[in-house]
């Protein structure tokens, strides 16, 4: 691998060297350096200033457990219309959107950690095919994964305290298709999981100490083995919006006023429920048992 360009300085600033322009004006204030554009395989070996901007395809960007950090509004990662690229073992900090992928796809972020942003987390926007995997996203605001595409996949990553400006850990937009939401640990959220689009997969999931647990709004969406524990209001809820959602082997208990509910009340004739355990029920139909 090769280190970052030349944008960077960082190769100037480890041997020694006098840096001129912005990134030795952000040193000398005591900031990182300019994290700059990247173009071939890249590994940080300090921290920099964002924001960091990938304009090639199939590369991985190795933060080597550096971080990318913003002093001010702004995007922390971005990769617009490109393909395959990795982002990989670091931290994005204080950003208003901590990672962007826009358009392209077939990324793969891994091992990061993404905290204390006045805004979103990691930003899916019409982009197919990406893997979001062993991230950890606390206490940004607005939205912990926010994805718009197709055959996106959420997996084991741990998203907490997001509660501000909607609150939501993990967001699948209408634009959502065939994304699999799998395995992800979401608490202390305003909303664990939102569920919008169509055809997606929620599986194996566990939601505590939100205010809801889990929300349905969109159609056609498998909802399976979920855990929905002692969230404020509800553990598992198909809104209103919600039609031919399949609602499978999940458990909820302990939730503040539904375990499990399917709204408007009417004997969940617009959703099919399956096997599904909870005790305090909207309609009494949500475990698929009667």
């Amino acid at each position: 691998m090769t280190r970052i360009g030349p944008s960077l300085i960082l190769a100037g600033l480890l041997a020694g060297a006098t840096a001129t322009g912005p990134a030795a004006t952000s040193v000398a204030q005591g900031l990182p350096p300019a994290c700059g554009t990247v173009t071939a395989d890249t590994r940080l070996v300090t921290d920099c200033l964002a924001p960091l901007t990938v304009q090639a395809d199939d590369v991985t960007v190795d933060l080597g457990g550096h971080q990318v950090l913003c002093v001010g509004p702004g995007t922390g990662v971005e990769v617009s219309d490109h393909w395959d690229v990795r982002i990989q073992n670091g931290q994005v900090n204080n950003c208003s959107i901590s990672v962007r992928l826009h358009g392209g796809g077939g990324h793969t972020l891994s091992r990061l950690q993404i905290s204390t942003g006045p805004g979103g987390g990691i930003l899916i926007e019409n982009s197919d095919d990406n893997l979001v995997r062993y991230v950890r996203v606390v206490g940004v605001r607005g939205f912990g994964i926010e994805v718009s595409g197709t055959d996106n996949r959420l997996r084991a990553n741990e998203l907490a305290s997001i509660v501000s400006q909607g609150g939501t850990a993990i967001r699948l937009r209408e634009g959502a298709s065939e994304t699999q939401v799998l395995h992800n640990l979401v608490h202390n959220n305003a909303v664990g999981i939102q569920v919008g689009g169509s055809g997606n997969l929620v599986q194996g999931n566990q939601a505590d100490h939100n205010q809801i647990g889990i929300n349905v709004d969109g159609s056609e969406n498998i909802v399976r083995a979920n855990l929905a524990l002692d969230n404020a209001l509800v553990g598992i809820i198909v809104g209103a919006a919600g039609v031919g959602n399949l609602l499978q082997a999940n458990r909820a208990r302990g939730n503040g006023i539904h375990d499990l509910a399917d709204f408007p009340p009417d004997l969940c004739t617009l959703n099919t429920w399956k096997a599904n355990s909870g005790e305090r029920l909207l309609d009494g139909c949500e475990t698929g048992r009667r």
